[in-house]
């Protein structure tokens, strides 16, 4: 009995360090401009796309190839902002049960982007290669195993939540409600 009250209260640690960690990347981060999609409002239009009258796009041509708009830098600065959320979205993630599975709407919901389950799926994306997240334990709101394709094997992800006790039938959980573990309900103090 000692032992299993030990690992209780070690796991409960973790559990309490990794919340820490999430609450401390919650206050640095400027998570609401990234989720709202204000780092979006602005729309950039190439010079040749803007209508104007024949002897400015004239000009505009000529001037144009000068241009230093460079979509890959605008692609570069967004995922700057978004890799805050993106670090929190696989702490939460680390945390899921043994046997148990969310979605990637229940992760965003408790991280406060409640409409940005696709970049929840997007974090999570690569993540399945890194060590100690259990990223087969994340699937759709319906249940259906939706990052399959990222483990290599297409019965990788189904195969792996068998193993933890978890019916799959083609590509889908079954008794999803029994396995589903809500974060904001689980893990809020």
């Amino acid at each position: 009995m000692p032992d299993s009250k030990k690992m209780s209260t070690d796991t409960q640690i973790k559990k309490n360090d990794i919340y820490s960690r999430i609450i401390r990347i919650k206050k640095n981060a400027s998570i609401q401009n990234v989720v709202s999609g204000r780092a979006h409002q602005k729309k950039h239009v190439h010079p040749r796309l803007k209508k104007t009258s024949g002897h400015q796009n004239e000009i505009r041509d000529k001037k144009s190839v000068n241009l230093k708009f460079n979509p890959f830098n605008m692609i570069q600065k967004i995922s700057e902002k978004n890799k805050d959320f993106f670090e929190m979205v696989l702490e939460v993630a680390k945390l899921i049960p043994y046997g148990r599975v969310t979605s990637y709407g229940a992760i965003a919901n408790y991280l406060g982007a409640k409409r940005s389950s696709r970049m929840v799926g997007w974090a999570m994306n690569s993540s399945h290669k890194l060590p100690n997240v259990p990223a087969h334990r994340v699937v759709n709101r319906v249940g259906l195993l939706t990052g399959k394709m990222h483990f290599g094997d297409s019965e990788a992800m189904a195969n792996l939540l068998r193993s933890e006790g978890i019916e799959v039938i083609g590509d889908q959980i079954q008794h999803f409600e029994k396995h589903f573990w809500n974060p904001s309900e689980e893990l809020n103090p």
